[in-house]
C-alpha cells in the first residue's frame, strides 16, 4: 500500500523511503490516503501563510519568525503568489520577503513582483543582483533612469535594455558611459596620446587633455604618469619632482590651472613628505580649470605682448 508525505515545501509526494527512514516524518505522520495528505498540505501552507501575515502586520521588517522556512518554500510562495496561485496578496508577500536576509529570496521578489513602490525600495538594495532583478522587471521610467547610472555594469545594462526606459535618458546615459570609458583608456605610456610641439618636445594632444579634464581625476592617477615629465598646463594633479644633491626633494606644480605661467614649488626632506603632500594637499592648492578664466588669462597675455611690441622693448 502506498504511503504519502508532505515535504518541507508543503508538497504531497509518494514516500519511497524505508520504514521510519523518511526525512519528512515518522510512520504516524504519513498518510495512506492521498486526499488526507492534500488536506495536511493545505494545513501546512495555512500555517506558513499565517506566519507571513503576522510578519507583515508587524511592519514586515523583522523576518526572524520565518527563519525555519526553507528557501525552496519561500521561492515557491513568491512565484505562486505572483501568478495568483495562493490566497496571499502579492503586496504582503513582497514586503515581507523584500526584507529577507537571504539574497536569493530578495532577488526572487525583485524578479516576480510588480508593485512599483516595492521595486523602488528594492532598487536601493545593497545587493547588485537584487538591483539587477529590479532593472529587468520594473516598468517605472524614473527607477530605470536611476539604475541606468548604477555602479554595477550589469545593473546599468539591464536598465538600458528595458524597453520602458525613456529614450532621452538612455541616450544621455550611453553618452556619459562612452566618455567615461574613453577617458579611462588613457595611458600616458601610449605615444599616440602625444604630439611633437617643436622646441618644447613632446606634449599631450589637445583632445587628450580635454578628456582628462572631463574625467576630473588627478593627472598622477593615470597609468604611465612620470614625476620627471614637464608640467601639463590646465590639468589638475600634475606635479614634477627633482631631488637635489643634498637629498632634498623639490616639488613644483601649476598653482592656477588657467595660466601656464603660474607655478609654485615646495621643498621636502623625505619621500614620505612628498607622497603625503601629493595625496592630501596638491589638488587643493590648485585653482580649478575654467575655459572662461583661461580665455581671460590669454587675453591679458596678448595685451601685454602687444604693449611690449609697441614700446619697442628690447629686453635690455
Amino acid at each position: 500500500m502506498p504511503r504519502f508525505h508532505v515535504n518541507n515545501e508543503g508538497e504531497v509526494g509518494t514516500c519511497k523511503a524505508a520504514k521510519d527512514g523518511c526525512p519528512f516524518g515518522s510512520v504516524e505522520e504519513h498518510y495512506t490516503d492521498r486526499a488526507e495528505a492534500e488536506k495536511a498540505s493545505e494545513k501546512f501552507m495555512e500555517e506558513k501563510y499565517g506566519a507571513i501575515n503576522s510578519v507583515y502586520k508587524k511592519g514586515a521588517k523583522n523576518t526572524e519568525a520565518l527563519n525555519g522556512m526553507s528557501r525552496n518554500l519561500k521561492k515557491k510562495i513568491i512565484e505562486n503568489t505572483a501568478n495568483g496561485e495562493t490566497r496571499l496578496h502579492p503586496s504582503v508577500v513582497g514586503k515581507v520577503f523584500a526584507n529577507d536576509k537571504d539574497e536569493l529570496i530578495r532577488r526572487r521578489v525583485a524578479e516576480n513582483m510588480n508593485s512599483q513602490n516595492l521595486l523602488r525600495q528594492m532598487s536601493r538594495d545593497e545587493s547588485a543582483k537584487v538591483r539587477l532583478g529590479v532593472a529587468a522587471n520594473t516598468r517605472n521610467p524614473s527607477i530605470l533612469k536611476e539604475l541606468a547610472n548604477d555602479d554595477d555594469s550589469k545593473v546599468r545594462n539591464a536598465a538600458l535594455a528595458n524597453e520602458k526606459i525613456p529614450k532621452r535618458a538612455k541616450k544621455e546615459t550611453l553618452q556619459k558611459l562612452k566618455e567615461k570609458r574613453s577617458a579611462q583608456k588613457i595611458d600616458l605610456n601610449d605615444k599616440n596620446n602625444f604630439q611633437d610641439d617643436g622646441a618644447s618636445g613632446q606634449t599631450l594632444k589637445p583632445e587628450v587633455i580635454e578628456k582628462i579634464r572631463k574625467e576630473d581625476k588627478p593627472y598622477y592617477s593615470y597609468p604611465g604618469f612620470s614625476e620627471k615629465a614637464k608640467l601639463v598646463p590646465g590639468v589638475k594633479g600634475d606635479y614634477r619632482v627633482e631631488q637635489t644633491n643634498d637629498g632634498v626633494y623639490h616639488v613644483s606644480w601649476y598653482h592656477d590651472l588657467n595660466s601656464s605661467f603660474s607655478t609654485q614649488s615646495m621643498r621636502f626632506k623625505s619621500r614620505e613628505e612628498v607622497d603625503s603632500f601629493v595625496k592630501n594637499d596638491l589638488v587643493n592648492k590648485q585653482k580649478p580649470y575654467s575655459e572662461e578664466e583661461t580665455r581671460k588669462e590669454q587675453d591679458r597675455l596678448n595685451a601685454y605682448m602687444k604693449q611690449r611690441e609697441q614700446s619697442n622693448y628690447t629686453g635690455d
